[in-house]
This record gives structure tokens, C-alpha cells and sequence, in this order.
């Protein structure tokens, strides 16, 4: 069994290379921020030294989705706690 470093390395070696791998990156973020945590940290290193000339890119997509997805998980959290009365 592998240990969940392993795994999460061998899952983001294998989006790294795919063409869809900018979308991933956004999206994981986002949900990062906005959802439920991930281990955002391990994917996003793991990511720019597989592609360290694209990693500038990589990281303004990721702050991009972190903020949007903060955005997101402010106004869920805004409305999930108004009372029946708006209050």
C-alpha cells in the first residue's frame, strides 16, 4: 500500500502531463477554497518542479482560483448562517 505522499505525487505527476493540466490546477484550488481542503501544497511543488518554466503561470492560476473559490466559500458560509428572518 502506498503512503498518501506517494499516491498524491503519482496523481499529480500523471495531470501534470496532460493536456487538461491547467484546468486541474485552477479547479483544485478552487475547490481547495471553497469546498473541502486538499492537500494543495504537495500537488502545486510537486507540479512546478515537474514544469518549473510554466511555474509562474501555474502559481497566478492558483491564486486565481484561491481567491475566487475563498469568494465562493465566503457566500456559502454568508447565507447558509442567515436565519429564516434574514437576520
Amino acid at each position: 500500500m502506498q503512503s498518501i505522499v506517494s499516491q498524491t505525487f503519482s496523481w499529480t505527476k500523471k495531470w501534470s502531463n496532460s493536456r487538461y493540466s491547467l484546468l486541474v490546477i485552477f479547479l483544485f484550488f478552487f475547490l481547495d477554497a471553497s469546498v473541502f481542503p486538499f492537500p494543495t501544497t504537495i500537488a502545486f511543488i510537486t507540479i512546478s518542479l515537474i514544469h518549473p518554466l510554466r511555474s509562474y503561470y501555474n502559481a497566478l492560476l492558483a491564486v486565481t482560483g484561491m481567491v475566487l473559490g475563498s469568494i465562493l466559500g465566503y457566500t456559502i458560509g454568508h447565507y447558509l448562517w442567515l436565519l429564516p428572518d434574514g437576520s
